[in-house]
């Protein structure tokens, strides 16, 4: 029998800086249940907003284009799998739930091929070439879209509840996918 994902669950204190609730596991998910999202816009904090981040481990994946044969159609395997994965972070996040207007902000993080690199580590000429990952898939609205449906019924009524959405893609480390959520407040 295979093992579930391995989860470290941080929960943010008084004053904002996490604490690791149980062992780190580098494999896995990184999930973070946060009392107040620190978001690009500013005035969220302000309004007190609540919401949750998750970060999912494995190269970002956008949703694939449902197929059609044989009398039928379908969402191919790979577009079913990366909603599970997603579902699954934030079941371990404690399945937080928002009510009214969201705010969404998702960060995909994709590591550079090999070519940008020298033998030493070094950026190559076409690692300085390419300072974005504009040739990288996923295509952002894509990401955006498998994100939003997986969490339909889960994190949220309906994805039309989202009144505020930012995508960006850039380089890292490690593939990952950063999802912020956040009570959009009252409007004003």
């Amino acid at each position: 029998m295979a093992a579930g994902p391995r989860v470290c669950i941080l929960f943010a204190d008084p004053e904002n800086r996490p604490s690791c609730k149980g062992s780190w596991r580098p494999v896995g998910y990184v999930v973070r249940r946060l009392d107040v999202v620190r978001m690009t816009t500013g005035d969220l904090r302000s309004r007190g907003a609540r919401g949750f981040e998750l970060v999912i481990e494995g190269r970002p994946v956008g949703k694939g284009r449902p197929r059609h044969g044989r009398g039928r159609t379908w969402t191919p395997e790979r577009t079913v799998l990366a909603e599970r994965e997603v579902r699954a972070a934030w079941q371990a996040a404690g399945s937080p739930r928002i009510e009214g207007p969201i705010v969404v902000d998702l960060a995909l993080v994709v590591t550079r091929p090999r070519g940008h690199f020298t033998v030493r580590g070094d950026l190559s000429a076409e690692g300085r070439r390419h300072p974005l990952p504009h040739r990288q898939k996923p295509d952002i609205d894509n990401a955006l879209k498998l994100v939003c449906d997986a969490l339909n019924d889960c994190a949220w009524r309906d994805d039309v509840q989202i009144v505020d959405a930012r995508v960006t893609r850039r380089w890292g480390e490690w593939s990952h996918s950063r999802l912020t959520v956040s009570d959009a407040g009252d409007g004003s």
